[in-house]
């Protein structure tokens, strides 16, 4: 199955049958030519110390860049960041969530439409051809939302949203250690949209109720292995604070994203809450 949905996916996005090599030569001559590069990369372009058009010749030398420094993305505005070969096309801003400072700006123009493609032939490999979604993500500046609707209309399915904000998520961790009652307040529109609604998928985010060091989800949810897709069940929830990460008997790994209900029931208020069946989107089994 993994060459046939290779084979769709270069199908799709026919920029997929570049090798990697010649592709990453095409980025350096479309990035730092002067009728096609952005001005955030043309105006760095001189302190590089090395020549991006002829010492890159290679995905291996693009370890020459070194770390990127976020401080310089965070201080660029969209514009700066938009490549003038792009400057008659439409174009949309995302914002990263916060998690390690303030947000990262990102200037999408057709990345948005590949990862539509790529996803949907994932999907349809695993039988999924379509169905109305319930969109239990960031919306707003954040790109997953946005993603979400573009997956849905491809196949002309119905988006029913939920209002979430993890910057605000992120901001009672860390005020208060935890975010139940946020978490309570999404659960309760979800019950709300589902007394009316059936959707065939739920996308969500990975959990971020945790205000343990590794960012894992301490509540009672069964999950999946972030690396190979096996179902694994998390360890029984701990004191408040303390990490309850899943692993997976096979790879140790966990990074999922939701495909379909179950449900668990919320200790503090009685009301049943929305848990999620999992599987990763970085490697299928």
């Amino acid at each position: 199955m993994t060459c046939d949905l290779y084979a769709t996916m270069r199908e799709r996005v026919p920029e997929l049958r570049i090798g990697l090599d010649a592709w990453t030569r095409r980025m350096m001559r479309w990035h730092f030519s002067p009728a096609t590069g952005s001005p955030f990369w043309l105006s760095r372009r001189s302190g590089l110390g090395f020549g991006p058009l002829t010492d890159v010749d290679g995905f291996a030398a693009l370890a020459l860049f070194g770390l990127f420094d976020k401080a310089e993305l965070r201080a660029a505005s969209a514009r700066e960041l938009l490549p003038r070969g792009y400057r008659d096309r439409p174009f949309r801003v995302f914002e990263t969530g916060g998690t390690t400072g303030p947000p990262c700006r990102i200037v999408n123009v057709s990345r948005l439409a590949y990862d539509v493609a790529l996803y949907r032939a994932m999907l349809e490999a695993r039988g999924v051809a379509g169905g109305d979604v319930l969109a239990m993500t960031p919306s707003g500046p954040h790109a997953y939302g946005h993603f979400v609707e573009g997956l849905a209309d491809s196949w002309r399915g119905a988006v029913f949203a939920v209002d979430f904000d993890p910057r605000w998520v992120k901001a009672e961790i860390r005020a208060h250690g935890e975010a139940d009652a946020y978490t309570d307040h999404l659960v309760a529109q979800t019950e709300a949209l589902l007394t009316a609604e059936r959707p065939a998928l739920l996308f969500t985010t990975r959990g971020c109720c945790s205000p343990s060091p590794c960012g894992c989800r301490s509540r009672s949810t069964r999950t999946g292995c972030g690396r190979c897709a096996r179902a694994v069940r998390p360890a029984r929830r701990r004191r408040r604070g303390t990490c309850a990460r899943s692993s997976c008997g096979t790879c140790g790994g966990s990074t999922p994203t939701a495909t379909r209900w179950s449900g668990t029931r919320s200790r503090r208020t009685g009301r049943s809450r929305g848990a999620t069946r999992t599987t990763c989107r970085r490697r299928s089994p």
